[in-house]
Order: structure tokens, then sequence, then C-alpha cells
């Protein structure tokens, strides 16, 4: 489900690899859209579904160590269009977050994170377009 967010995001921002045209020439109901898809709904999705099922679901037949970083692997290889070296930053970031989200016994600080970077991560991309 959190394809369906970030492809319809990806195009609602009129800008695709190797265009020029940007977010600034389409209306301020896309850029809103985007924050909405990408900034709040994509990151909620994503936790609930990489950091919530797939991590118990692997947290049945292995450790809590080993659920965590296949859950993160599996987050990251799902984001991978970011670049390597992007996604491995990404994927340390997440690992850490979830970390202290198990501890603590919640999404709330993953969810919390995800959403911050997203949004600044659409405010970023539509100052720079």
């Amino acid at each position: 489900m959190g394809w369906i967010v970030i492809v319809v995001g990806v195009f609602t921002f009129g800008r695709l690899p190797g265009q020029t045209q940007g977010i600034h020439d389409a209306s301020p109901f896309y850029y809103y859209l985007n924050m909405f898809l990408i900034g709040l709904l994509g990151p909620f999705l994503e936790e609930a579904f990489f950091r919530g099922t797939l991590f118990e679901l692997l947290n049945r037949s292995q450790t809590a160590l080993k659920a965590l970083l296949w859950s993160s692997a599996l987050f990251t290889f799902a984001h991978i269009w970011g670049g390597f070296n992007v996604n491995l930053v990404f994927m340390f970031i997440g690992s850490v977050v979830f970390t202290v989200a198990y501890i603590v016994g919640g999404l709330v600080a993953s969810v919390f994170v995800h959403v911050f970077m997203n949004i600044y991560l659409v405010y970023v991309i539509s100052i720079n377009t």
C-alpha cells in the first residue's frame, strides 16, 4: 500500500526523473496533496507494515534483533530509488528509531520520526524544483 502512496505522490509532484518541470509549476493543491500522501499517510502505512506487521511475523521465528535487521533491510530495499548510500543512512536511522520504539513498546517514535523526515524531504524538494 505504501507503494501506491509513493507512486501517486511522485506523479502529483509533476516531476519525473529527467524532467525540468517541478512542484512550483503545479498548483498549491499538489504540494499539499504530496505533503499529506508522502509526509503523513506514507510513513504511517509503512511503519505499520514494516515495523509492525512484518516485524511481528519475523519475531515469531527468530530473535528480536534479527527481526529488526530484516524488517529494516526490507524497508530499505523498498526505498532503493534513493541510492545505495542514502539508503544505508536511512536503514541506520530507522534501526535506531525502531530500537527505541521496541524498547518503549510502541511505534509512535518511529512513526513520528518518519513523518518528520518525509515532510522535511517534501519541503526541500519543493523549494529546489
